[in-house]
């Protein structure tokens, strides 16, 4: 398994950490992990994963999610983190990954 780190900021997700070599078609084997500065501490948060004109929501559990399968096979996707709390949404803007092969 390997993690991939991003740190979100209100309405800004930045990659953390090493994102080379990521080679395109592994399934069930990327993770991304969130840190979240103190505004969002009481949001439900979920990471959308945008690739090929489709968008692929995974609820985010303890500052974890799975990277989804339909995103691994093109040469990148994008992330974003949308955040609800007590009726209010909130979106990041959205952050390229890069893979390879």
């Amino acid at each position: 398994m390997r993690v991939l780190h991003f740190s979100v900021n209100e309405q800004n997700i930045k990659k953390s950490g090493d994102f080379s070599g990521i080679v395109k078609g592994s399934k069930g084997y990327l993770k991304a992990e969130f840190s979240f500065g103190s505004e969002w501490s009481r949001r439900k948060a979920a990471a959308s994963f945008f690739t090929q004109g489709k968008e692929y929501a995974v609820p985010i559990i303890r500052n974890r999610c799975i990277v989804p399968d339909d995103v691994t096979d093109a040469d990148y996707f994008r992330v974003q983190v949308v955040g609800l709390e007590k009726g209010q949404i909130t979106k990041t803007n959205k952050v390229l990954v890069r893979q390879e092969g």
